[in-house]
């Protein structure tokens, strides 16, 4: 998560949002907190709490998890208005892209988000 956060910031510098690990974000009542997430300056913030949607979610497998469980979290992100989910497996060096509408793709080479792209050889280097 560390590395990954590390290689958004490099957009971040560009002006296009900020990266935060773990942030909370708030939709009506309901609480989540997608592993990394990156949005756009002036998104809304309260009490340190997300309550506009961000550019990206990612979420990072665990051991504990199914692939299917993040999948579910895409949609659920999708349905709150955000646009890309990433789902990261480190164990196997996989990498899916998720775009709101569209379905979930593996990807190989890299993963982006509208100007936002990231090399999965760097991610996994």
């Amino acid at each position: 998560e560390r590395r990954l956060a590390r290689m958004l910031e490099v957009f971040e510098h560009r002006g296009l949002g900020h990266v935060m690990h773990e942030l909370s974000w708030r939709n009506a009542d309901e609480v989540r907190i997608p592993d990394v997430v990156f949005y756009r300056s002036g998104a809304g913030m309260q009490n340190g709490i997300l309550i506009d949607p961000p550019l990206l979610a990612i979420e990072i497998l665990s051991p504990s998890q199914r692939q299917s469980e993040l999948f579910a979290k895409c949609e659920a992100y999708h349905a709150w208005g955000a646009p890309c989910c990433w789902v990261i497996d480190p164990s196997t060096k996989t990498a899916w892209e998720y775009h709101c509408g569209e379905t979930v793709e593996s990807k190989k080479d890299l993963l982006t988000a509208g100007e936002i792209t990231i090399s999965i050889a760097d991610l996994f280097a």
